[in-house]
């Protein structure tokens, strides 16, 4: 996906040259250095604050007017080669969006293509690249992390992790029954439910999926299960302990079986 700027030849200056709401979410930015990590947990924060001044309902799908109601930002739908891309023209973000994508890929470019007009001004310092990387390598691996990055915002704009947990807990588990509830394709839905914790990776169908001692430690798994335990307590849902609710690490032929995992987050949303 591309960005061009020519915000620097246009009168207007600083956050005056912003939306509102984009000004409140670049001001989330710390000063500080950050880490991939920490430039992720970044963007879930921007995601659901933009759900809240958007004054979003959480039992509806996110519309696209969270990004069009937006002043200063103009979408256009255009046959083009990207998915999708943005231009700052004269005081005002263009938003254009390929009319050959199907229309779930067109919302997901939208929510994506905002992320990069968000991170605009902070690109630099959120994603330099791998420090042992120089040069060309560098520039590419600074561009795999913004978009990934772009991604996941995404990702959880569209599918905020509350709602998510709410509808494991009353049941839901397929990825295409919490893609038609949030209106995004089963493939996105898949993702999402794997870097929130409901369901493991194919990668882990494969290999590290079992330990023969059931005794040694699965610290990350561990610490995915609480996290996403806590977070359910938080909002008054059922414990993941029941049959039927999902899991937590189950001991099954003196085997230890993941149930719940936090994938790496290098995954690009379909």
């Amino acid at each position: 996906m591309n960005q061009t700027n020519n915000e620097n030849t246009s009168p207007l200056r600083g956050e005056a040259a912003s939306t509102g709401v984009i000004a409140r979410l670049r001001q989330l930015v710390p000063v500080t250095s950050m880490d991939f990590r920490a430039t992720l947990r970044l963007a879930e924060r921007q995601a659901g604050e933009l759900l809240r001044l958007s004054a979003h309902d959480d039992a509806t799908p996110v519309s696209t007017s969270v990004v069009t109601d937006l002043s200063r930002i103009r979408v256009a739908y255009e046959p083009i080669g990207d998915s999708g891309m943005s231009h700052y023209v004269d005081g005002v973000w263009l938003i254009v969006i390929n009319t050959a994508d199907h229309r779930l890929r067109q919302r997901f470019t939208l929510l994506h293509e905002l992320k990069h007009i968000i991170d605009h001004k902070h690109a630099r310092r959120l994603y330099p690249g791998k420090p042992w990387l120089t040069g060309e390598e560098r520039a590419a691996d600074a561009k795999r992390e913004r978009e990934r990055a772009a991604d996941y915002f995404a990702g959880c704009v569209l599918m905020p992790k509350s709602r998510m947990l709410r509808l494991w807990a009353n049941g839901l588990r397929k990825p295409a029954e919490f893609a038609v509830h949030f209106d995004v394709s089963a493939a996105a839905a898949k993702v999402r439910l794997e870097q929130v914790g409901l369901t493991r990776p194919g990668w882990m169908c494969t290999r590290g999926l079992r330990t023969p001692d059931p005794t040694m430690p699965m610290p990350a798994f561990d610490r995915a299960v609480e996290e996403t335990v806590a977070t359910m307590r938080s909002l008054g849902l059922r414990e993941p302990g029941a049959p039927r609710t999902g899991g937590r690490p189950s001991m099954r032929n003196r085997t230890r079986t993941r149930t719940l995992h936090h994938p790496s987050t290098a995954r690009r949303f379909a």
